[in-house]
């Protein structure tokens, strides 16, 4: 199973979609902690910054507390080129090594590898005993197999770059000083500015980057944020030890076995007991969070005086600790040995809206690795932040509705029940998802008719900013190709190194070709009136439809998606890409990623396939659309998110028939609603769009007509419409090109 299969909740861009063939070999969960790691395997190299965005999207979707992928490339793939890639990781296995990898030089060999630093002695010795040399071979074993030294030399101009760090760090220094000594005396007199202390707090920040890594300071020192939760050291409390400042203060994400009198601040949220030889002795352990990672304070002491070490620490309390960080012997795990421990308090989240909105998509934890709140704890924060009503928007169910209706009873809290629904649209004339066309008009025509069967390559997979590089397309006829059309095209930008390596179409096979707005009425004009054909259609005829957008032209093409047809002619097939077709046809080898190649290819699959389609009777277009309408199936067919609320007790009725419906009838991966259903149980609840996986915002990043997204929103009550934050990813991901 790929990554793409196994994490269905997370939506690659189609720039990661690459990326998602890899194969998931084993995963490691554990699920108190929410915490999993997924060893893949995968044919190409996928770039660290492409892997950890990939890791934290997948985070994300699943609502996980740690998620990483330990990738598996073939021993050949290994080459000086992954140098930087090996310091990019290098940088999470073990923190010695940031900011001393920034001007690097190296001795690349399969028997040895040498990484030169301009940095002093001390500077090597502090990388020799964080063993980064190790680190780094090790990763190289981890991925490629491979087992080469790598060690850590001080470069010849090693001088010349001290100078410039101890020079800049004394500048870094002496300008917060001086911004300092500014916002006195600006405070005594009353006139002191968020800028200056802004400025303040990021130089010294800098100069101290070392220990105070993803720590922010702030209200003259009071609150802390550190990891994802914000603490008031104002009125701590004495528990323990010695009194302390809260200098060195490390997040538990970056502890490291052998540090020694760091502050660690979190929140205890579990404490366990157990007595060993012979119930004379007591290990206590006790879990510490910064809800962004966290490490367990472990205690050993005669049983005799257990009450006393337990009553230092209460489960809920925040704590300040100095502390150092060891090995256990039991399990090899880092924890804390506490020295000195403060009481703190914990800054909530409030809401400091004049006018207070009525939530209406709201997850608890009864949707699965979606949210972390439990829904009676839920009501408590909404009556904390004065909202006078919520709703509660589960995914696919309403097993939160008792917990929450006993709490809102004894809060005064007003609810409006409801669920994240997964709607299928079965009412459409054409739910086979093989055969489009424009405003919902198909184009029908026997399979011995003339189709043109295209092909694309592009910088890239964001139809927002990549272009198109090649164009192959041919003109199939009863079986015959009948005429071909192929030609580079200048994308007026770089190609990237990876696609280099996918497709061979370098930046100089491209510059004297001819740009896309030559091309493309070249393209259209060989095209005709004939039905397009392509493998993945809806990336190629995207960019096409993009193209003529920007041309100002209609796309008004009817196109066939030969992966869904071969998902329903060669149903024994558990992947369909192209290679994988022309493998089960016995059509030989092919230049796959090369337009012309791969359209030439796609033709001959398209012939075999409609070949099948005929021993069916299925001799055309609309025969095909027919026979895949009489065998739909709503839990084939493509799923959106929708908000369903209840307005009355009718609806409330309603809504318990459509999850029975989605759990006996129509599951599939999760709980489906077919819109024919949902028209028919309609009556008492009240439709919503939802997020940017609903089927309205869908159609719009599609680019879709306005007539079609007219009619998609004719069914809705209601639009939903998000914060920007929330949908900033699609931009991340090349699907939207700006905010």
């Amino acid at each position: 199973m790929n990554l793409f299969e196994r994490f269905p909740k997370f939506s690659p861009s189609d720039e990661l979609m690459m990326y998602m063939y890899a194969e998931v070999d084993k995963l490691k969960i554990d699920k108190e902690q929410r915490m999993m790691e997924a060893e893949i395997t995968s044919s190409i190299i996928i770039p660290k910054v492409k892997l950890y965005h990939i890791e934290a999207e997948i985070k994300k979707a699943y609502n996980l507390n740690y998620f990483r992928i330990n990738p598996s490339y073939p021993s050949e793939l290994f080459s000086s080129d992954y140098l930087d890639e090996l310091v990019l990781e290098s940088y999470r296995r073990g923190i010695v090594s940031k900011g001393f990898f920034e001007d690097y030089s190296t001795s690349f060999s399969y028997d040895r590898i040498v990484f030169k630093v301009p940095f002093i002695q001390g500077g090597i010795d502090l990388l020799s005993n964080g063993k980064t040399g190790d680190i780094i071979s090790k990763i190289i074993f981890d991925e490629f197999g491979l087992s080469i030294p790598v060690s850590i030399e001080q470069r010849e101009d090693y001088l010349q770059n001290q100078e410039f760090f101890e020079s800049e760090k004394i500048n870094i220094l002496k300008r917060a000083l001086e911004d300092q000594r500014r916002a006195q005396a600006a405070s005594a007199k009353k006139e002191a500015t968020a800028e200056v202390t802004q400025k303040i707090q990021s130089e010294f920040k800098r100069a101290n980057s070392f220990f105070t890594n993803d720590v922010t300071i702030e209200k003259n020192g009071t609150q802390i944020k550190c990891g994802n939760m914000t603490f008031d050291v104002a009125n701590k409390e004495y528990v323990v030890g010695g009194e302390f400042e809260f200098e060195n203060i490390v997040p538990i994400r970056n502890l490291e076995v052998g540090m020694h009198g760091v502050c660690v601040l979190g929140r205890v949220f579990d404490i366990d007991e157990r007595q060993v030889n012979r119930g004379s002795t007591t290990l206590i352990n006790i879990a510490l969070t910064d809800n962004d990672s966290s490490i367990f304070i472990k205690i050993s002491v005669p049983t005799s005086k257990k009450d006393e070490e337990l009553s230092y620490f209460k489960k809920g309390n925040a704590y300040a600790i100095r502390c150092s960080i060891k090995k256990s012997e039991y399990d090899g795990e880092p924890y804390i040995s506490y020295l000195d421990v403060y009481k703190i308090d914990i800054i909530k989240r409030c809401d400091k809206a004049q006018e207070k909105r009525v939530e209406l998509h709201l997850h608890t934890v009864m949707s699965q690795l979606d949210a972390t709140i439990d829904p009676d704890a839920l009501i408590d924060t909404v009556k904390e932040w004065g909202h006078r009503a919520v709703a509660i928007t589960d995914h696919g169910n309403v097993q939160g509705y008792p917990p929450v209706m006993l709490a809102s009873e004894k809060k005064g809290v007003n609810v409006i029940y409801g669920m994240e629904a997964y709607f299928v649209n079965d009412t459409a004339a054409d739910t086979s998802k093989v055969i489009f066309g424009p405003k919902g008009n198909i184009k029908h025509c026997s399979f011995k008719d003339e189709f043109c069967v295209f092909d694309i390559e592009t910088t890239g997979l964001s139809l927002a900013e990549d272009k198109i590089t090649e164009i192959g397309a041919v003109i199939l006829r009863d079986g015959e190709i009948i005429d071909v059309y192929k030609t580079f095209v200048n994308p007026e930008k770089p190609i990237p190194k990876e696609v280099v390596e996918l497709t061979h179409i370098t930046d100089e096979m491209v510059r004297d070709a001819r740009t896309i707005d030559q091309v493309l009425p070249e393209f259209l004009d060989f095209v005709g009136n004939r039905i397009l054909v392509a493998h993945n259609a809806k990336f190629d005829t995207g960019f096409i439809r993009k193209m003529c957008e920007l041309q100002g032209r209609e796309f008004n093409y009817t196109y066939i998606d030969t992966v869904a047809l071969s998902r329903y002619v060669n149903p024994e097939l558990k992947r369909h890409k192209l290679n994988i077709i022309a493998e089960h046809y016995k059509l030989g080898g092919f230049n796959h990623h090369r337009a012309y190649e791969d359209a030439e290819m796609l033709a001959q699959i398209l012939d075999r396939m409609f070949e099948k389609l005929s021993y069916e009777d299925i001799k055309s277009t609309d025969k095909l659309v027919q026979a895949m309408n009489v065998k739909k199936d709503p839990r084939e067919l493509e799923y959106y998110h929708q908000i369903l609320l209840v307005k009355n007790p009718v609806g409330l009725k309603n809504l318990y028939k459509l999850v029975s419906f989605g759990f006996l009838d129509y599951f599939k991966k999760m709980p489906r609603v077919p819109k024919s259903v949902l028209i028919e149980h309609r009556e008492g609840l009240i439709i919503g769009s939802a997020c940017e996986a609903g089927e309205l915002f869908t159609a719009v990043v599609d680019h879709k007509s306005d007539e079609e997204l007219e009619e998609i929103a004719n069914f809705y009550d209601y639009l939903e419409i998000q914060p920007i934050c929330n949908n900033m990813f699609l931009i991340d991901e090349g699907r939207a090109a700006s905010v």
